[in-house]
């Protein structure tokens, strides 16, 4: 069956309110992140069959700025689902705090995910 739901965070990340939109779909999931409500740039990754290479492209945005599909190819080096990422925060060390975040945000959805299918 076809399941979807959305989730909202406000986080302190370095002393700034970072908020977390993620949309969770079959197999795939959106995720935003920035300061403030505004779209700079998207980037999608998945593994690609039948060797399982990370695959990843930047859909939107300017090229110069990769934190957005750093992020997706992290997600996906852990999980199989695909991810979209738009990440509008460009300070470097709030990115890895993001990233940690959302490395744990993941374990612990499929965590649950495996705990409701046994």
């Amino acid at each position: 069956h076809l399941k979807m739901d959305v989730v909202q965070y406000t986080e302190s990340i370095l002393g700034k309110g970072v908020n977390i939109y993620i949309l969770n779909m079959q197999r795939s999931h959106f995720v935003w992140v920035g300061e403030e409500p505004k779209l700079n740039d998207l980037s999608v990754a998945m593994k690609s069959a039948p060797n399982s290479q990370i695959a990843s492209v930047q859909l939107y945005g300017a090229g110069s700025n990769r934190s957005s599909m750093h992020i997706a190819e992290k997600l996906v080096h852990k999980h199989t689902a695909q991810f979209f990422v738009s990440c509008a925060i460009t300070d470097v060390m709030a990115i890895s705090k993001i990233e940690l975040w959302l490395l744990e945000h993941f374990q612990e959805y499929y965590n649950k995910q495996k705990i409701s299918e046994d």
